[in-house]
């Protein structure tokens, strides 16, 4: 189960400056998280022998946290390249909406402060998140009918 979402993503990217502090941000997040385990079926629970998780649909680090920006953003299920000295997040690779949230929130303040990524889920509803000021924000979207 879970929330189907797409994703458009413009202008997202973090310069080669602020790279290294940006991948230290994403290992810091699975640092003394809640103890999540990945079940067959790709959902979460709290029981079983598998790898431990720390947030829904994203692979754990390995044990000495991700090597580069690239690794963890395919993690958590974003692709990723390095383009003219910037890491350039492409798109999403996911279908099912995580915690995405978290980790935006956590990179705001490396990310070009004019990208935004756009979101429409499985029921039509659509918003964006955007990065202002260093900060990561939601913004939702209101459907409009003209008259006939």
């Amino acid at each position: 189960m879970g929330y189907c979402i797409s994703m458009e993503i413009t202008d997202l990217f973090i310069i080669k400056e602020k790279a290294a502090q940006a991948l230290m941000a994403i290992n810091a997040l699975h640092k003394d998280q809640t103890t999540i385990v990945k079940n067959g079926g790709g959902g979460m629970s709290m029981c079983g022998k598998s790898t431990v998780y720390s947030y829904s649909w994203v692979d754990a680090p390995p044990q000495d946290g991700f090597k580069s920006l690239e690794e963890a953003f395919d993690a958590w299920r974003y692709n990723a390249s390095i383009q003219d000295g910037k890491c350039v997040i492409n798109c999403f690779n996911g279908e099912k909406l995580g915690n995405c949230d978290v980790l935006w929130s956590a990179l705001a303040k490396f990310v070009n402060p004019s990208a935004e990524i756009h979101c429409k889920g499985e029921d039509g509803m659509e918003w964006k998140w955007v990065f202002k000021g260093g900060k990561f924000k939601e913004v939702s979207s209101t459907r409009v009918w003209e008259d006939a």
